[in-house]
C-alpha cells in the first residue's frame, strides 16, 4: 500500500463542496499527515455530518480505521468510498490492501484488477496485486506484477523489496539480496527492506549478516514483530536458543495475535524439550497467513483433543510432508487402545506401508471418508496425548514392511559381502531448509571408501554424476524400477544392517523399522532432533551426528568415517559394490 497520503482534490464529492468543507479537509489532512489522527478523525465526522456523500473523507477515516489496526471497520468505511466513486483506482487499490489483510484474498484481487483496469500505469496497483499473488504461493504471477510496477517506477523501494520476497520464495536467493540492497538504497530507512535481506541471508547461511539486518530493522522500527521473530529464528539457528526465546517473547508481547511467530516459538521450544507448552504454540499453525501453512480441512465434526472414545469413530489425516507422517504414525495404535474406531487418510506412496497397521480403517487421499465423530491431523496426537520427553511412544519397530516383499530382497541382497549400508545425502531441493540439511554427494562419499561396505543408494532421484561421485558409476544392480512406493523401500531397508542418510523421510523410515541408522543433523538441526544430543527418544536404533558448527559437515563426515572403520564386521578384502536403489516417487516424498 502506498504509505504517502493523497491530497485532496474534492472531486471525489458529489458535488463542489462549500468553501468550508474544502477548507476544513484540507486542515484534516495536514493532521493526517502529521499523525495527529484523533484531531484528524474530527474533522472528517464533521465534514460528513455536513455532507455524508464525501468519498474522500470516508476514504481518510477508512485509513485511519487501518492505521490503528481496526481491519473490519477499515474495510467498511473504504467500501462506502468506493460505492460512492466505483472508478477511483486509488480507493479500490486500498480497498484490495485491507482486504488482503483480512484473508480475503480473491476480493483483494479483484480490487487491484479493477484498479489497473482503471489506470493501466498505476505502480501501486500492481504492486499489491503481486504481494496477494505471492500470499497465494503463485510466485511467478506475483514477480511479473512487481516487475511492471518497477516499468512504471523504478524508484519504488517497495516493489524492490517485493521482488526480493518472491525471489527469494523461487530459492534465486542472490538475485533477491540485490533487490532487497537496491530497495534500502532507495529507502535507507524502510526497516521492512532491512528485515526481507536479513530473511534472504539468513537462507544463505550468512547468519551474523542476516542478525545484523534484523537489529537494523528494529533500530529503524522497535516495534516491528517480523524483525523480532525472524532475530529469534537466526538466534536460535545459531544455538544462542535464550536469546532466541527473549526475540519470541518481545514478538508475542507486541503481536500476541501474530501467528508466524507462535510458530517459530514452538520449534525452539521443541527443540528445547519444553512438549508441552511446545505443543500448545504448534497449535497456531492453523492460524498461519504467510509461507507454506498446514490446510485444515473445513470439517463440522471437532478436532480431538483427548476425549474418551466412548464408542465413536475417529478421522486421522496428514497435513504436511511424507518424513512427519512417519514419525507420527506411532501414535495410530494408542489411539486404537484407547478404544476409537479410527480411520486414517494416507496418501498413495505410504498406503500399502500403513495397511498393516491392526484396527483401522484406511483410505487414501481424495476419497470421501466413511462417517466419523471427531478428527485430528497426526501432529496434534502429540497434544492430545499430553506428550513429554518421559513419555514419548517408541515401540520400535511400529512399521512392518510385508514378508513377501522383505523375503524378495534378502534373496536380491544375499550376495553381497561385507556391511551392507543405505545411504541418503540429500532431500527435495524444494524444502525450505534443504541448503542447510543436505550434503554433497562427493563430500558424503568420504567415508565410503573403506574396505568392506556394500553401499545401496537410497537418494530419490539420485543423478549419474552423483553415483559416480560415490566412488562406484557402474551399479551391479539397479532396484530403482521395483521402489514404487514406501511398502517397497521399508522391504529393502529392512534387509539392511545400517542406514546412513541426511534429515529425510528415509531416516524416519528406517528408525520406525528398527534398523541401526546414523542420521546427519545440521548444527541448527529439527526441533524432532533436540539439542545437544547423539540419541534420539523417538527412535531407540537411531544415532545422530551433528555439525559442530553452522555448515560443518566435513567434521561430521569424518566422525562418521571414523565410527565406521572402527566397526568389527567390516573386513579388509571385499570388493566395492555401489547398489542404485533409486526410489521412483515424486519429488516431494523425501521431504520430511
Amino acid at each position: 500500500m502506498n504509505r504517502k497520503q493523497r491530497r485532496a482534490t474534492g472531486k471525489l464529492a458529489p458535488r463542489d463542496p462549500p468553501a468550508d468543507v474544502a477548507a476544513r479537509f484540507g486542515e484534516a489532512i495536514r493532521h493526517h499527515r502529521d499523525g495527529r489522527l484523533d484531531e484528524a478523525d474530527r474533522l472528517y465526522r464533521q465534514i460528513l455530518a455536513r455532507d455524508p456523500r464525501h468519498a474522500e473523507s470516508l476514504h481518510q477515516r477508512g485509513m485511519i480505521a487501518l492505521q490503528a489496526g481496526r481491519l473490519d471497520l477499515a474495510a467498511e468505511r473504504i467500501a462506502k468510498a468506493v460505492a460512492l466513486s466505483p472508478d477511483d483506482p486509488w480507493y479500490l487499490t486500498n480497498l484490495g490492501a485491507v482486504l488482503h489483510k483480512l484473508g480475503r484474498l480473491d476480493d483483494a484481487i479483484a480490487c487491484h484488477c479493477r484498479a489497473i483496469e482503471l489506470k493501466p500505469a498505476y505502480a501501486d496497483a500492481h504492486n499489491n496485486l503481486g504481494a496477494v499473488l505471492l500470499h497465494q504461493w503463485r510466485f511467478d504471477e506475483a514477480q511479473a506484477c512487481f516487475d511492471r510496477a518497477l516499468e512504471i517506477n523504478p524508484g519504488y523501494a517497495e516493489a524492490h523489496t517485493n521482488l526480493g520476497n518472491a525471489l527469494r520464495e523461487k530459492r534465486r536467493l542472490d538475485e533477491a539480496v540485490a533487490c532487497q540492497r537496491r530497495a534500502i538504497e532507495l529507502a535507507p530507512g524502510y526497516a521492512e527492506a532491512h528485515n526481507s535481506l536479513g530473511s534472504a541471508l539468513q537462507d544463505l547461511g550468512r547468519l551474523d549478516e542476516a542478525v545484523a539486518c534484523y537489529h537494523r530493522a528494529l533500530a529503524l522500527k522497535p516495534g516491528c514483530v517480523e524483525a523480532h521473530t525472524n532475530l529469534g529464528t537466526a538466534m536460535n539457528e545459531l544455538g544462542r536458543l535464550d536469546e532466541a526465546f527473549a526475540c519470541y517473547r518481545r514478538a508475542i508481547a507486541l503481536g500476541p495475535d501474530y501467528p508466524e511467530v507462535h510458530w517459530q516459538y514452538a520449534y525452539a521450544l521443541l527443540s528445547d524439550g519444553q512438549f508441552r507448552q511446545g505443543w500448545e504454540e504448534y497449535h497456531w499453525r492453523w492460524r498461519r497467513t504467510t509461507g507454506p501453512q498446514p490446510v485444515l480441512p473445513d470439517y463440522s465434526q471437532p478436532m480431538w483433543a483427548g476425549e474418551p472414545a466412548d464408542g465413536r469413530t475417529m478421522l486421522l489425516w496428514s497435513e504436511q510432508g511424507f518424513g512427519d507422517r512417519l514419525h507420527f504414525v506411532r501414535y495410530v495404535p494408542d489411539v486404537v487402545r484407547l478404544g476409537w474406531r479410527v480411520i486414517l487418510v494416507t496418501s498413495r506412496p505410504m498406503k500399502r506401508l500403513f495397511a498393516a497397521i491392526a484396527g483401522i480403517t484406511l483410505i487414501e487421499e481424495g476419497e470421501a471418508p466413511p462417517a466419523f465423530d471427531v478428527h485430528c491431523p497426526l501432529l496434534s496426537l502429540p497434544r492430545a496425548f499430553g506428550t513429554t520427553l518421559d513419555t514419548i511412544p517408541a515401540p520400535i519397530p511400529y512399521l512392518h514392511p510385508a514378508p513377501e516383499l522383505v523375503a524378495r530382497w534378502r534373496d536380491r541382497l544375499s550376495a553381497l559381502p561385507g556391511l551392507k549400508v543405505g545411504v541418503v545425502w540429500r532431500g527435495n531441493p524444494q524444502h525450505n531448509r534443504d541448503r542447510q540439511r543436505s550434503m554433497n554427494s562427493g563430500l558424503f562419499a568420504r567415508f565410503l571408501d573403506l574396505p568392506g561396505l556394500a553401499v545401496v543408494s537410497l537418494q530419490l532421484d539420485g543423478r549419474a554424476e552423483e553415483l559416480a561421485a560415490l566412488g562406484g558409476g557402474e551399479a551391479v544392480l539397479n532396484a530403482g524400477p521395483e521402489l514404487g512406493d514406501y511398502a517397497d523401500t521399508a522391504a529393502l531397508v529392512a534387509n539392511l544392517d545400517l542406514v546412513i542418510a541426511v534429515d529425510t523421510s528415509v531416516c524416519h523410515l528406517a528408525g520406525a523399522l528398527g534398523i541401526p541408522t546414523w542420521t546427519l543433523v545440521d548444527f541448527a538441526a529439527e526441533w524432532r532432533w533436540l539439542r545437544n544430543r547423539d540419541d534420539s527418544p523417538w527412535y531407540p536404533t537411531m544415532r545422530l551426528f551433528r555439525q559442530p558448527t553452522p555448515g560443518d559437515w566435513p567434521a561430521v563426515v569424518e566422525r562418521v568415517r571414523a565410527e565406521l572403520a572402527s566397526n568389527s564386521r567390516l573386513c579388509a578384502a571385499p570388493s566395492r559394490i555401489i547398489i542404485s536403489a533409486r526410489n521412483n516417487l515424486p519429488q516431494e516424498d523425501c521431504a520430511p
